[in-house]
């Protein structure tokens, strides 16, 4: 009876913990370095494959194949090329990834959604397009397109 006992305490032990792991790929983290000019490297640590990346007027691009629905990675980048809080958007969508900056670099983490090919913006923020979804734009709009109409009804009363 007390080797029944010991065996089906051995087969919990062993078996239990290998139960409830996370799949090997779900923990293994690529790593992949990115040479962004003299001086100026980044490196991305993820559950993903870097695919390609390019650098242009200060926008970083990255090419991203995930084979699994829920992707993490890190990303450190220099600051004097990410600026203190880069804005990044995957796939066109900001994303809001936790940055962490020192001055002398920036670190994100960040979780996307979804298999296949991704593509990863990362700019300064103020540099390119403003977001539309930021309100300050908005307001603007709303300023510019109020100067017009009543532009348009000044001109208008003027001509009577």
């Amino acid at each position: 009876m007390r080797r029944v006992a010991l065996f089906a305490a051995l087969h919990v032990a062993l078996l239990l913990p290998l139960a409830a792991a996370a799949p090997l790929s779900d923990r293994t983290g690529l790593v992949s370095q990115l040479d962004l000019g003299p001086g100026l490297e980044g490196r991305i640590v993820g559950n993903f494959d870097v695919t390609g990346y390019g650098l242009e007027g200060g926008v970083l691009e990255v090419r991203i194949s995930s084979g699994l629905n829920s992707s993490l990675g890190e990303i450190v980048l220099p600051a004097a090329l990410a600026g203190p809080s880069p804005v990044f958007a995957l796939d066109g969508l900001v994303i809001e990834p936790d940055v962490k900056s020192n001055g002398e670099v920036v670190f994100a983490t960040l979780e996307f959604d979804g298999r296949g090919e991704h593509v990863l913006e990362v700019r300064p923020a103020g540099a390119g397009a403003p977001d539309p979804g930021d309100p300050g734009y908005l307001w603007w709009a709303i300023a510019g397109a109020a100067a017009s109409a009543g532009a348009v009804g000044w001109i208008l009363q003027r001509r009577r």
